[in-house]
């Protein structure tokens, strides 16, 4: 993971949430920085950086991240929480993306032809039901559409509310899939359009479940790996990294993840 020094701050994003910055690093590349408001918001920063690892156990595209060290008083001074981490989450700016609220309201029915892995979509729902991520939904989407080979590329963005928004050590799989119905990103109008008839429903739904279980496996599979390229200032400690592993890989959670799935895409299909 690359590690950066801010060399300059462009702007605030004035957010409900992390109000990150807009800064330019000293690979030239412009980053969204985000840094813990106080020493108990510290988990948050600690998800973005692990779910950019998961997403790409998945294979579900997000922007490229750094760890981003702050060492110039001055800027550190215009910084929230500036002091707290060594270095802090960076994720790098796209020129030209695309917010996903603004593309699905021009483009009600996209196509394919134009976005390179728009049924990503249906797998970024089944993550999100699978990682509690909160703040993901139709009204806050977190979804990015990038320029790319002269079509778009879907990206997931903004993962600080995930995990119940807890403490990793605080999780309990006992709770089964925690996560609102409604909250899904599928109950936008663009994902209903994506389904197909009810005669292919049932094998492309299947589908959709194999590749989710798979994903799983292959998390599962490479979680020690997966953790060990945290940044060191960030690691989990064993309590933390115990208990997510029995959050995310308990067999009767992921049931109920599976089950939740599966009756959303039944409700919007029908």
């Amino acid at each position: 993971m690359k590690k950066l020094k801010v060399i300059s701050i462009e702007k605030q994003y004035t957010t409900k949430g992390h109000s990150p910055y807009l800064v330019i690093a000293d690979d030239f590349s412009r980053y969204v920085l985000k840094t813990p408001h106080n020493q108990k918001d510290l988990h948050s920063i600690k998800k973005e950086f692990l779910c950019h690892l998961l997403l790409k156990v998945w294979k579900i595209a997000s922007p490229d991240i750094a760890c981003l060290k702050i060492e110039d008083e001055t800027l550190a001074e215009k910084i929230n929480g500036s002091k707290i981490l060594g270095y802090h989450f960076g994720s790098q700016h796209i020129a030209n993306s695309i917010d996903a609220q603004s593309f699905f309201t021009f483009n009600k029915k996209p196509s394919r032809n134009k976005v390179l892995n728009l049924d990503d979509l249906f797998k970024i729902a089944y993550f999100d039901i699978w990682t509690s991520n909160g703040d993901r939904k139709p009204t806050n989407q977190n979804l990015l559409f990038c320029p790319k080979n002269n079509s778009l590329e879907l990206m997931a963005i903004d993962h600080a509310a995930t995990f119940e928004s807890l403490p990793f050590q605080q999780l309990n799989a006992s709770w089964g899939a925690n996560f609102s119905f409604n909250d899904s990103i599928l109950n936008i109008s663009a994902a209903k359009n994506l389904i197909p008839k009810k005669k292919g429903l049932k094998a492309w739904t299947q589908d959709l479940l194999d590749k989710a279980y798979l994903c799983i496996a292959e998390t599962e599979k490479n979680y020690d790996a997966t953790l060990a390229q945290l940044p060191k200032e960030i690691r989990l400690s064993e309590t933390e990294s115990k208990t997510l592993r029995s959050y995310l890989f308990d067999q009767k959670r992921n049931k109920s993840v599976k089950e939740l799935f599966l009756s959303i895409v039944k409700d919007i299909a029908s």
